[in-house]
């Protein structure tokens, strides 16, 4: 599965991208891997503990999820990606949905913004 970049406004509704996957073996373990990177975050105080969320979710189970504080991330268009995972999942059915949820509005007081891309993402199995 590959999903090409993508961007959210984060004052908006809280985006969220998901894709079935169709070829699941229910109880079949895979491995998660994709690329991301977060820039022009703004609004947040991080002394107060306020943030981005990325969450992940694989079928019915709530991967590890990455937080942002504007005090580390770049102000420019990002030239790095990270890689998350890889993390292991297992699936419950024979098609499970993969949904990423960029989250700056929860936990952000109220005022951030911010950009999100993600890039190549893999679902391989174990």
């Amino acid at each position: 599965m590959r999903h090409s970049d993508f961007e959210s406004a984060a004052q908006a509704a809280i985006p969220q991208i998901s894709q079935t996957v169709w070829s699941s073996t229910s109880g079949a373990s895979y491995s998660l891997t994709f690329y991301y990177s977060a820039y022009n975050i703004s609004g947040l105080d991080a002394a107060a503990s306020q943030y981005c969320d990325l969450l992940v979710v694989f079928g019915n189970q709530t991967l590890p999820d990455i937080k942002f504080s504007d005090n580390v991330l770049p102000a420019a268009v990002p030239a790095v990606y990270v890689q998350y995972g890889p993390v292991a999942v297992s699936a419950s059915q024979d098609a499970a949905v993969l949904g990423l949820n960029w989250d700056c509005v929860t936990f952000g007081g109220g005022n951030a913004n911010g950009e999100l891309f993600v890039d190549d993402i893999s679902l391989t199995a174990a």
